[in-house]
């Protein structure tokens, strides 16, 4: 889902709103509700890091219990998880628009259908060759073993291979 001029304009008519998530001796640290982050009351500016194929999240390194992705962060302070599900899902498929609005919690299955109904994630076609490699060579009398060494995979990745290609023929 890609945002149209108008649907991006809404983001920006909500009123920004801090709040604290960690306060040390020396430091406050504070996210906004539009995906902000402040340091002492100074605008912060989050490294990028994670994420597949080069994708990358915003991110942020204080301490162990609370470096993470500033969506993470976003939702935890501002978007409710009464089921306590355990992904944060970007709804337009940016990473770097970490809006409450944008934002919403998910569970891995949830986020993963989501990814491949918008495009986000594409098949891959060496996985799609591999699985009829390997349906190929099973029909041609080879055993899981042979089938793994000959596609340097498990014997055990070999059968789901050939289980794979024949349940989508």
């Amino acid at each position: 889902m890609v945002l149209i001029p108008s649907q991006k304009q809404i983001y920006f008519k909500m009123k920004e709103q801090y709040k604290v998530f960690l306060k040390t001796t020396h430091t406050t640290w504070e996210v906004s509700n539009h995906g902000n982050i402040k340091k002492n009351g100074n605008p912060y500016v989050a490294y990028e890091s994670g994420g597949h194929k080069g994708d990358k999240y915003p991110s942020l390194s204080i301490n162990k219990p609370h470096s993470g992705y500033i969506h993470r962060i976003v939702a935890s302070e501002f978007i409710d998880n009464p089921e306590n599900k355990r992904t944060v899902n970007h709804k337009d498929g940016n990473k770097s628009n970490n809006h409450i609005d944008n934002l919403e919690w998910a569970t891995y299955s949830e986020n993963n259908k989501h990814a491949w109904e918008t495009g986000l994630r594409k098949s891959n076609p060496l996985v799609s060759l591999k699985k009829k490699q390997a349906y190929d060579l099973r029909l041609a009398g080879k055993s899981y073993k042979e089938i793994g060494d000959i596609l340097e995979v498990s014997r055990q990745h070999a059968c789901v291979l050939v289980r794979r290609y024949k349940n989508n023929k």
